[in-house]
């Protein structure tokens, strides 16, 4: 670990851990005996996503789950089936905040639409490759250990 800095990764579970979720096991798996934190920030509901956490034997600090975490909020539609609908807005930049509130040093998603929230360093994850907000390219094909030394490297050294 260098800077003794303790990392918060966020990884978003749609679309990033489902893809690959033997990789992302060894990911958290490793960045989790590095000292750092793994924060699963994802749409919900947590309940559900722990469960598939377990199942595909990911490890993590925390799980954020917008759909728990904003069901009470006024800008929340609750349906007589029990679905919610929350205003895209607040949606979008759940995430964002999340990763503010709770120092998250770095996110990885794969979805575009949340990146213009974010002030914490963003990856945008597709085909195996993950290019962060700040124009570096973290090659996902490579193994565990070696995406997390990348990660170390942008977030430490090219700031």
């Amino acid at each position: 670990m260098k800077n003794n800095k303790r990392l918060k990764i966020g990884l978003d579970f749609h679309g990033v851990i489902s893809t690959r979720p033997e990789f992302f096991a060894d990911f958290s798996a490793e960045a989790l005996k590095r000292g750092y934190e793994i924060h699963i920030i994802t749409g919900g509901p947590e309940a559900l996503i722990r469960a598939e956490l377990q199942r595909l034997n990911i490890d993590y600090t925390n799980v954020f789950a917008i759909m728990d975490a904003y069901k009470d909020c006024p800008s929340v539609t609750t349906y007589h089936n029990g679905e919610l609908h929350i205003d895209d807005k607040v949606w979008n930049m759940a995430k964002a905040k999340y990763c503010r509130n709770h120092g998250i040093d770095l996110h990885i998603d794969d979805s575009d639409t949340y990146v213009k929230w974010f002030t914490t360093p963003y990856c945008r994850y597709g085909n195996e490759h993950c290019l962060t907000n700040n124009g570096y390219t973290l090659d996902f094909k490579k193994p565990a250990a070696q995406v997390l030394d990348s990660i170390e490297n942008v977030l430490f050294f090219n700031k």
